[in-house]
């Protein structure tokens, strides 16, 4: 009937009480020239010792925009589009200041781990990444869920539909966040182990010989009340 199935989504809920980000209010949008309803967004900050913040951050513009990203320049400062929240660089003598927004906790947090992993990985010297209103825990992410497979059905010969079961599903009947990523763990694995948050707002990721299988697909139905997916899985030829 195929492996235990767990996942999380690209994209997060609302958040949840209790969590530690800070919520400074609302500020407009605008889209086609014209202003939208205000939005709450929810906001954390890090400020960055560089040597040469400038060349860091010319690098980090450079690659993100091979991949696709758009930027534009507010007020001095550079501004990412990252699809569910945006991520500021504004520099200073000496400093980097990285401001991330999005609209609700798991799309802060996975714009911050973008942010911070690439800031890691192109920074030329060792550096420290402290984010406002984050103590890196290794809580596990806001839109992380586990699910157990508990059925199995073949739709076509090809076409093998998969149920799993689990609790605070709501949020993944929306039109938006249809698109989920599969974190299968290894097969004899007795605990699972997921990615984490880690203290400098990268993901942490468990050892190799425990690390999940990623995998992206599509919700086919959601029953929130129940409390139970639908995925579809396209069976291949060769296996």
């Amino acid at each position: 009937a195929g492996p235990p199935g767990r996942f999380r989504s690209a994209t997060g809920p609302q958040p949840a009480p209790g969590r530690r980000w800070r919520d400074i209010g609302s500020r407009p949008r605008r889209r086609g020239g014209r202003r939208e309803q205000d939005v709450t967004v929810l906001i954390t900050e890090a400020e960055i010792a560089l040597a040469d913040p400038c060349a860091l951050a010319a690098r980090l513009v450079e690659h993100l925009v091979e991949h696709g990203v758009t930027f534009e320049t507010r007020d001095g400062s550079t501004v990412a589009d990252l699809g569910k929240g945006t991520g500021t660089m504004t520099v200073r003598p000496g400093t980097l200041t990285v401001r991330v927004e999005a609209a609700d906790d798991g799309d802060l947090e996975m714009v911050r781990s973008v942010m911070a992993s690439h800031i890691v990985e192109f920074a030329p010297e060792p550096i420290a990444i402290r984010w406002s209103g984050f103590s890196g825990d290794g809580a596990l992410f806001s839109n992380f869920r586990e699910l157990r497979l508990v059925s199995a059905a073949d739709v076509t010969p090809l076409l093998r539909r998969l149920t799993f079961a689990g609790a605070d599903l709501a949020r993944f009947a929306s039109a938006d966040d249809l698109h989920v990523r599969l974190y299968l763990p290894p097969p004899g694995l007795a605990v699972p182990e997921w990615p984490r948050l880690g203290a400098d707002g990268r993901t942490l990721w468990p050892p190799d010989e425990r690390r999940p299988a990623l995998r992206y697909y599509t919700i086919r139905r959601v029953d929130p009340e129940r409390g139970l997916v639908e995925i579809d899985f396209v069976r291949h030829v060769d296996g």
